[in-house]
């Protein structure tokens, strides 16, 4: 059995509402199934539009982020934010690499 890994992308910004979010999770959705690296779960967030985590999974983590590290790079609402690749269950102590996201 594959041991899963994650994704997480922890962000703060300031949203007005969720469409940008949500053209943004359509376009990582979209390349992990064409690129058959894993699954996208969807995202959190809080109240006030401020700050949430996209949460995606896969056996590989650094596939997945290679897979979709263009996609997170062109979102200005990412600038800053930090990346976090999951290597093995959330519930183990798992070694883990963070990641600045610098948007373009």
């Amino acid at each position: 059995m594959v041991k899963e890994q994650a994704l997480l992308v922890n962000f703060s910004t300031e949203l007005n509402d969720i469409t940008d979010l949500h053209k943004l999770e359509d376009k990582l959705r979209d390349r992990i199934i064409d690129k058959d690296i894993g699954e996208f779960d969807g995202h959190a967030i809080d109240l006030e539009l401020k700050e949430g985590t996209i949460y995606m999974y896969g056996p590989s983590t650094d596939i997945l982020y290679a897979g979709v590290k263009d996609i997170l790079e062109n979102e200005i609402l990412l600038n800053g934010a930090i990346a976090v690749l999951r290597y093995g269950e959330p519930d183990n102590d798992c070694e883990e690499k963070k990641i600045t996201i610098k948007a373009l």
